[in-house]
């Protein structure tokens, strides 16, 4: 019943949730071997479904997160699960969102799990969102880039169709706590 952060990472699921929130973080691991250390941002440490980087006698030794100077940047995590009893995510989702200039965006990282074969940074919309205007027009361009970032399958925790459909409602969940002056039915309408 013993875990680990970089257990968690090595084992590569889908729908890790520290995963999830480490890639929204912009965290780098450590892989080692004897003397030989080397560094890699974590979207480029996950290769496949539960498969990574990890060449043959590493191992992870360090987790890394850039500074959070003056509590400039918050974090906002998101999950789903298909049972009350089972914690397995069907799709999980953090986003990190930096202080911009006012009325708009600063620098956002949207993470997601349960939507590709391997937890993933969203670049598209991440970088759609970063300095542009806070608005409903800017929030509904960002859903309708979501589908371009991801590459859900139908399993046992839902269809394809309705994990997309679950991206975009978490998105709208992470814009109007981090965003209040957006109004969710406005969102929705």
């Amino acid at each position: 019943a013993m875990a680990t952060v970089g257990g968690n990472l090595v084992n590569a699921s889908p729908v890790a949730d520290l995963a999830v929130l480490l890639l929204a973080m912009a965290a780098e691991v450590e892989l080692s071997s004897g003397d030989t250390r080397r560094w890699l941002p974590l979207p480029y440490f996950f290769k496949a479904y539960h498969q990574t980087e990890l060449k043959a006698h590493e191992v992870l030794t360090t987790i890394r997160l850039p500074r959070n100077a003056g509590g400039a940047t918050r974090l906002h995590f998101e999950k789903i699960a298909k049972r009350e009893l089972d914690d397995i995510a069907t799709v999980n989702t953090a986003m990190t969102a930096a202080e911009g200039k006012p009325g708009h965006f600063g620098r956002i990282r949207l993470s997601a799990g349960g939507v590709a074969p391997v937890p993933r940074l969203l670049h598209g919309v991440s970088d759609y969102l970063s300095g542009r205007l806070v608005s409903i027009q800017t929030v509904r361009e960002a859903l309708a880039r979501v589908d371009a970032d991801i590459a859900p399958v139908d399993d046992a925790r839902g269809s394809a169709a309705y994990k997309r459909q679950l991206l975009k409602h978490l998105l709208l969940a992470h814009l109007t706590v981090l965003f209040p002056a957006l109004s969710l039915q406005e969102c929705l309408a």
